[in-house]
């Protein structure tokens, strides 16, 4: 048997760290709840600030009865891309969510949403059903390379410029 075995534990550094603990999700609670005399919870805003759309698409997406999904240009009514059941990976898992959010707030099970492509490369969906004030904005970079150029490619091809520099003149 040791030492430390015969002697107890201080209460006073039990009581600070009970109350450290205490305090924490006091504090915590405070904020989750707004309660008054607390900052409100930061949400962070992820719709780029300062930046320029390169490329805009409306997009509808409307969900078959056996699953399959159907996306259209709302504004020329292009069919996109057609998905049957099982396919689609990401965008069927993406709209999974939202047309789960739609049902809970008693909307159609149809997906209009604006796909934006910014200046700082940052690509975006937008769910309109929330409407101006409240839209359900989604950075598609937070998902990675390979499930960003999945929506990327609903996008229209990029129009490149048309000028050409001088040095790409000088080369034969």
């Amino acid at each position: 048997m040791s030492a430390i075995d015969d002697k107890p534990f201080p209460k006073p550094a039990l009581i600070g760290a009970a109350g450290l603990v205490l305090g924490a999700l006091v504090l915590t609670t405070g904020v989750r709840l707004n309660w008054p005399g607390f900052p409100p919870a930061a949400v962070p805003d992820v719709r780029p600030v300062d930046t320029e759309p390169l490329q805009h698409r409306a997009i509808r997406f409307v969900t078959l009865e056996d699953g399959g999904i159907i996306i259209t240009d709302q504004v020329t009514g292009e069919t996109l891309r057609e998905l049957g059941p099982n396919e689609g990976g990401f965008i069927s898992g993406a709209l999974r969510g939202l047309r789960r959010s739609h049902m809970q707030r008693g909307l159609t099970s149809t997906i209009e949403a604006d796909l934006t492509l910014w200046a700082d490369g940052r690509l975006t969906l937008v769910d309109l059903a929330g409407g101006p004030s409240t839209p359900a904005v989604i950075d598609l970079h937070a998902f990675g390379a390979t499930n960003r150029a999945a929506f990327a490619s609903l996008l229209p091809p990029l129009a490149l410029s048309t000028s050409v520099s001088a040095s790409e003149r000088a080369q034969p």
